[in-house]
């Protein structure tokens, strides 16, 4: 799961170069919002140096988004997120995709207590990225 503030900037931790076929594999990432099903495509600079670990900051806009910069205009709430493996930097065409290397889930939301639910708690989470 990510977390992503409206806020500000979010560091986020994901294990994804184990799942690649490249050494040097580039991301696009695919927002899915669950409540009006828009699609929203972005890719960062991954700026780990982890052989296994990727890191990426995203932080949330309104209006333009620099959508090559981790720069999204995200909703507050939940979203699907994949994670694409490309050849190329910076290309948000997914369907030129080396391939699909993760999926979750992605809170857009100032505290966790308006993103979960009553039924919900944290301790059901992976949180990456806080």
């Amino acid at each position: 799961m990510i977390y992503i503030s409206p806020t500000y900037s979010r560091a986020v931790y994901l294990m994804l170069k184990d799942k690649c076929l490249s050494l040097t594999p580039y991301f696009t990432f695919e927002f899915i919002n669950d409540s009006t099903n828009d699609y929203i495509y972005a890719c960062a600079n991954d700026f780990s140096t982890s052989p296994y670990w990727s890191g990426f900051t995203f932080s949330i806009v309104s209006g333009t988004a620099g959508l090559t910069q981790g720069q999204v205009n995200l909703k507050m709430g939940e979203h699907k997120y994949n994670v694409y493996e490309m050849s190329t930097q910076y290309n948000l065409n997914v369907n030129q995709a080396v391939r699909l290397v993760d999926t979750g889930i992605c809170l857009v939301g100032n505290t966790y207590s308006n993103i979960l639910s009553s039924t919900q708690s944290v301790s059901q989470y992976r949180i990456i990225g806080l």
